[in-house]
């Protein structure tokens, strides 16, 4: 989208996941291109790890965006929150993937939510690739591709 970003990363070595940010005295607004036509994850972890982490999934269908929050306890499917404290301000998909862009309280005093130490993030990213790619026989193949986590990745503001 059109705007102006303080920090941005790319999250793999294949470009597939670039993540860009903003962060004020309140709230942290992130922006995520990510090369896929399925669901895109993004958390935030207190220790790198898988949990305890603060996680929204989105995905773009039918120019329809649909946008949760949640949240990891172990290592299993993520669980909705019942407090939906992360907002999505855009999402759509193109030629290239998904955009999405959110934004979330820096602290929402939410039990099932990670305060923000914005000097301090670690990333965890996923993202489930759909898309149909011909082989060299011309047949449709699907292609999965996941990154889960980025441990160790720090964001630093």
């Amino acid at each position: 989208t059109q705007s102006t970003w303080d920090h941005s990363l790319v999250l793999d070595k294949e470009g597939n996941f670039e993540v860009f940010w903003n962060v004020n005295d309140t709230h942290i607004t992130f922006e995520v291109h990510v090369k896929t036509h399925g669901y895109v994850g993004f958390g935030l972890s207190p220790n790198g790890n898988m949990f305890p982490s603060d996680v929204v999934m989105g995905w773009v269908k039918n120019g329809q965006t649909y946008f949760k929050d949640y949240h990891t306890a172990g290592h299993y499917a993520p669980i909705l929150d019942h407090s939906q404290d992360w907002f999505l301000l855009y999402g759509a998909e193109n030629e290239m993937g998904t955009v999405l862009k959110f934004i979330r309280k820096i602290d929402t005093c939410d039990p099932d939510d990670i305060a923000i130490n914005v000097s301090r993030l670690h990333v965890l990213t996923y993202l489930y690739l759909t898309s149909c790619f011909k082989d060299a026989g011309d047949r449709c193949k699907q292609l999965e591709f996941k990154i889960i986590p980025r441990k160790g990745l720090i964001l630093t503001c």
